[in-house]
This record gives C-alpha cells, sequence and structure tokens, in this order.
C-alpha cells in the first residue's frame, strides 16, 4: 500500500491499517496519530519527525529491506577481506623467525611475535582500543633493539589492529543484519584470504597461515561479545548497529507517545525517537539489535525489564531512568528503586509491594491500582498530577528500614491513603538524621522564604523521633514546586551549618592560643626555678654606699654575707610569689572551664532553642509547642 493511499484514507477517516504491506513508504513529518499499523511490514519504513502518539505497531515487522541486507552485507565483506589480508601479511613477518636469510630476521619477527602476543592478550581482556596501545609500546620497546625492527614490528603491529577491527565490525555487521548464518560466512571468507595470503607470500607458509588464523577468530570472537552487550568495545557496538540500522525502519525524532509495539520486530530499526512516553515494549524482539542512542533503551537492565515486565523481583534499579517508560502490570516487588526517575512513567496495575521507593522523582506518574503494602516512600517527591487512583495497600513506611509505619497500626481503610497523601502533596517533609542545629535551620528558612517569595511557607509539625532524628514537615501550596524548595533548603541549611561550625571553630582556636600563652607561664615558673637550683653555692660580698654627715661625700662598705642557694634575695622571692598568682589564676580558671562546659552546652540549647521559637513566631506566626530544656538538660546529665 502506498503512502499516499494511506495518508488520504487517514484523512478521511479510516484508522485501522492492520495487516498492510508498508515496506519502503515513506512518512516524514506526517500525522499518523490514534493509527493502527498492527501486523504490518514497515521494513524500511521512514517515520521520521512523524507524530505518532497513540498508534498501534502490535507484530509489526520492521527493519531493512532485502536489497539493503544485501548491500549491507557486501560491503561487510568487503571488510572482511581487507580484514584477511592484513591479518597474511601479519602472518607473513611472524614467519620471519623460521626465515633462514639472517639472524637480523629472526630477531624481528621474534619481537614482533611478542609484540602481537601483547597486542592480543589486551584486546582479549581489555578491548581493542586498549590492545593497540599495548601493542604500540611493546613496539616502541623493540625499536629500541634495532630500527629495522620497530619498522617490521610496527608496520606487524598495524595490519593485526587494522585486520583485527575490519574483521571485527565486519562481523558484528553481518551478525545485526543476518544472525548466525551471516557471521559464519564471514568468519569462512576471512579465514580462507588469510590463508591464501600467508600462504603466497611467506615462506614459512605453516606458521604465517596459523597466525593469519588466530588474528582473524580474535576479531570474530570481539565482535560477538560485543553485539551480545559487552561492554569492552561499546563503541564497535554502537557503530555496527548505526551502520546496520542504515536505510532500516526509521523513527528518528518522531513524537512516540503512547505508542503500542506489543510482540514487534525491531531488528535493524532506528528508534532514536524524539520521546518515548509510555511506549509499550511488552515482547518486542531483536530489540538488542535496534538503534537507541541515549534513550531509555540504552541501559541493559532496563530494556530487558521493559520487553518482559515480569523479571522486576527483587531487582536493583538505583538511579535508573525510567522516565515516560510504561511499565504496566510489572512485578517491582521488593524492587529497589532508590532515587530513580519515574516522572511520567505510567505504573497501572504494578506490583510495587516492599518495593524502595525512596527519593523518586513521581511528577506526573500514574499509580492507577498500584499494590503499595510494605513500600518505603522516604522523601519521594509527587505533585497534584501523579495519580494515586484506586490504590491497593494496607500500610506503608515513612523512613527507610521500615521506621515510620502508617498507620502506626493496624491498616488503612478505604480512602484513607489517599487523604494521607492529599495532606502529603501540601507539604514538604525535612528529615535530619543526625540533629539539627537550630540557628541553621532558622536562618535557611529565612533564606528560602526570600527565594520563594510567591509561596506561603509554614511549619506544620516539628516532631522528634528519637536517636538524634528529627522530622519537620513544612506546609506549601499544593501547585508548589516542592522538589526546588526542598532542594534550596537541605542547599541552605547545609551552608549555615558549616558557616556556624566554622565560627565554633575559630573560638575553639582561640582558647587554644590561650592555654598556649597559660603554658608558656607555667614553663618560665619552671625556668625561675631552675635558675634558683644552679645559684653558686659560695659567699659573695654585698656593697653598702651610705652618705657622709656633713653632705661632703659617700662610703663604701664591703660586708661578706653568707648567700647560697637555701637564701634567696628577697626580691627574688616576690617575683616568684607574683609569677605563682598569675600561673594559679590560669590554672583555676582553666579548671573552672572544664567543670562549667556541661552547664555551657546546656545553656547554648537554651539559646537555640529560643532563638528558634522567636524567629519562627516572626516568620510564619504559628504556635509550635517545644520540650522544657530542662528535659533535655536531665538527658544530658
Amino acid at each position: 500500500m502506498k503512502a499516499t493511499d494511506v495518508l488520504k484514507q487517514y484523512a478521511e477517516g479510516r484508522r485501522d491499517f492492520r495487516g498492510e504491506d508498508l515496506r519502503g513508504q515513506n512518512f516524514r513529518e506526517k500525522d499518523l496519530s490514534g493509527a493502527d499499523f498492527s501486523e504490518c511490514d514497515i521494513r524500511g519504513t521512514n517515520f521520521k519527525e512523524a507524530n505518532l502518539t497513540k498508534t498501534k505497531f502490535i507484530k509489526a515487522r520492521g527493519g531493512l529491506l532485502l536489497q539493503s541486507q544485501i548491500s549491507l552485507l557486501f560491503a561487510a565483506i568487503i571488510l572482511v577481506a581487507l580484514s584477511g589480508v592484513f591479518s597474511g601479511w601479519t602472518g607473513y613477518y611472524i614467519s620471519w623467525i623460521f626465515d633462514g636469510s639472517g639472524v637480523e630476521y629472526k630477531i624481528s619477527g621474534g619481537l614482533t611475535l611478542a609484540s602481537l602476543l601483547i597486542f592480543c592478550v589486551a584486546s582479549y581482556r581489555k578491548g581493542l582500543a586498549t590492545g593497540a596501545v599495548a601493542g604500540a609500546v611493546a613496539v616502541a620497546g623493540a625499536g629500541a633493539v634495532a630500527v629495522a625492527v620497530a619498522v617490521a614490528g610496527a608496520v606487524a603491529v598495524a595490519g593485526a589492529v587494522a585486520g583485527a577491527v575490519a574483521g571485527a565490525v565486519a562481523v558484528a555487521i553481518a551478525g545485526a543484519i543476518a544472525g548466525a548464518v551471516a557471521v559464519a560466512g564471514a568468519v569462512a571468507v576471512a579465514v580462507a584470504v588469510a590463508v591464501a595470503i600467508a600462504g603466497a607470500i611467506a615462506v614459512a607458509g605453516a606458521v604465517a597461515v596459523a597466525v593469519a588464523v588466530a588474528l582473524t577468530l580474535l576479531a570474530c570472537v570481539i565482535s560477538y561479545r560485543t553485539i551480545k552487550g559487552d561492554s569492552r568495545d561499546a563503541w564497535l557496538r554502537e557503530f555496527a548497529l548505526a551502520f546496520a540500522s542504515w536505510r532500516g525502519t526509521s523513527f528518528y525524532s518522531a513524537i512516540v507517545t503512547d505508542v503500542d509495539f506489543t510482540g514487534a520486530n525491531l531488528r535493524n530499526s532506528d528508534l532514536r525517537a524524539k520521546s518515548w512516553l509510555r511506549t509499550r515494549f511488552k515482547g518486542v524482539l531483536n530489540l538488542d539489535l535496534a538503534r537507541v542512542g541515549k534513550t531509555l533503551l540504552a541501559q541493559p537492565n532496563v530494556r530487558e525489564l521493559l520487553i518482559n515486565p515480569n523479571l522486576g523481583y527483587k531487582k536493583n534499579y538505583f538511579k535508573a531512568n525510567l522516565r515516560g517508560a510504561n511499565l504496566d502490570d510489572a512485578n517491582l516487588k521488593e524492587a529497589n528503586l532508590t532515587q530513580a526517575d519515574l516522572s511520567e512513567a505510567s505504573l497501572k496495575n504494578t506490583d510495587l509491594r516492599d518495593s524502595n521507593l525512596t527519593e523518586v522523582n513521581a511528577i506526573n506518574t500514574n499509580f492507577t491500582h498500584v499494590y503499595l503494602t510494605g513500600a518505603c516512600l522516604e522523601g519521594w517527591n509527587i505533585d497534584q498530577s501523579t495519580i494515586l487512583d484506586d490504590i491497593d495497600c494496607q500500610y506503608v513506611y515513612f523512613l527507610n528500614n521500615k521506621q515510620e509505619r502508617r498507620p502506626s497500626s493496624g491498616d488503612f481503610q478505604p480512602g484513607e491513603f489517599s487523604k494521607l497523601f492529599k495532606q502529603v502533596l501540601d507539604s514538604i517533609v525535612l528529615i535530619f538524621k543526625n540533629g539539627i542545629n537550630w540557628k541553621a535551620f532558622a536562618s535557611a528558612f529565612k533564606e528560602v522564604q526570600v527565594k520563594h517569595q510567591e509561596t506561603p511557607l509554614e511549619i506544620e509539625t516539628i516532631e522528634n523521633k528519637g536517636e538524634g532524628m528529627v522530622v519537620i514537615k513544612v506546609k506549601v501550596d499544593a501547585n508548589a514546586n516542592k522538589a526546588k524548595i526542598h532542594q534550596d533548603f537541605i542547599q541552605d541549611y547545609q551552608f549555615n551549618l558549616k558557616q556556624i561550625k566554622a565560627s565554633y571553630q575559630k573560638q575553639l582556636d582561640g582558647k587554644d592560643k590561650e592555654i598556649d600563652i597559660s603554658n608558656q607561664r607555667i614553663n618560665s615558673l619552671d625556668n625561675i626555678v631552675d635558675i634558683l637550683a644552679n645559684l653558686p653555692d659560695q659567699s659573695q660580698p654585698i656593697k653598702t654606699i651610705k652618705l657622709l654627715p656633713d653632705g661632703q661625700g659617700i662610703e663604701t662598705i664591703e660586708e661578706e654575707t653568707n648567700v647560697t642557694q637555701n637564701q634567696v634575695p628577697s626580691q627574688v622571692i616576690r617575683e616568684l610569689q607574683k609569677e605563682y598568682k598569675k600561673t594559679k589564676k590560669l590554672i583555676e580558671e582553666k579548671y573552672e572551664s572544664i567543670i562549667g562546659s556541661k552547664q555551657n552546652q546546656i545553656e547554648e540549647q537554651q539559646e537555640e532553642i529560643n532563638y528558634l521559637r522567636e524567629k519562627l513566631l516572626e516568620l510564619t506566626n504559628f504556635n509550635i509547642t517545644v520540650h522544657s530544656i530542662d528535659d533535655d538538660s536531665k538527658n544530658n546529665k
């Protein structure tokens, strides 16, 4: 059926085109929303930039037209032949080991073989890119022995790399297009060419043939594992799938919303659509051989879940991109969906019992008739666009590790779950697991109010959960951007907390400086004692000067006085006593500081709570009851 006929009948109101042959037709930029192309042959059909909203492709057959397959396989055969040529020449250089032309050839062949082995081992274990680097390093090392060796080794390793890459690409393309038969044929061609080249030009033909065959098989192994999803040569897979999907069924930049591909075959199709909102891929064949770009289909575990929704039981989807995914009827019981993006996804009739939905993004997500009993909903992000109709739920947890059960006892009665989360939609929950600094909290609250002036913020509840955990619920408008407000508050709180800690640290540094000064004074006291202890044990004359009675002269009198280490001059004693009093006072102050530290902590808590009470009353005009500081004092003591 021609595209013009389809578009004409579509314009006339027809929507059912099931079973039609649409191979090679062009629907670029056309509006085909609501059409049913189930069981149609859409190989080579162009849907680029088309509007396919609510279109059905159930059991449709996509991919390449026969002539396109032949053309691409022919290109793959050319690459395979080139691979065989390069492998054959590499075998020729290795065969120099057994060439009797001279020692130089034997050394060159041996070092080339060693470089080639390094390349092969590195390529097999780490990938072709790593193998090429390792081979180049080995050749450079061999070049230190002789220039001729370096040239021969460089040529051999370059040939090996080129042969391996060409062979891997060719086999990968063949596998992506025509499967195992094409792979076997490509391998056979590569081996045949390599054997022919090596046997024709090498003296030791058997050795050259063996090397050529080994290189060809290495390329085949690498390409096979790459097509199966191995990440060591991801670039090779992307290139092969891009090449194989050229001229295949294309949905590039199309609007694919609420589309049903159940049971379709999408081999060699370009699925880089503009959007994949709520599109169903259940039972799709060869989705791993389609070109998916950076869509959610690029994640192997997500792609597997979309194809078979029953495989999600106890699986880990931590931070997974499930934006717009169709997970209707999926089994996600006990699955870990922490921080996953479920926005605009559809989870109708999905089993989420005992799953972890901590901090999931569930904006505009459809949870109609999900099974939610026992799920953890700590910090999940929902709003008015989130659909929570007909939820099957007996109880949930608001904190991880089965904490904060709701309801606290018994089960939800009909309608209670929706009522509970209607309240949640009008509030932001702030959880502080390691206690809270009230000064940082009050400052952050005021800053967030300034940033979101259009949204009234009110403290609704403050709950002390024990073991340092505090939960604060802030009432906001139902249409407010709660995710942004929550993010801003946490960032501002953390910043203020760091500032306060820095200020405390500065005060502590000042105290440390005072202690250092005290220690210096104590050390000076020790020095005085040392000086006195070292006074000479001998008599010293003391000179006394007197004024003569007539006032016309003076008289000097020398007296022998025994001044020993046990008899200290009074001036020194006075200085010692003065220094001792200073040091004693410092020690007493330090002792009193230690004794009073606990009381200071209690007083600081009193100040913080009083400060919070005043600020919150100013900011929200909301009455808050806070437990008495005396209780805290008792607990701290």
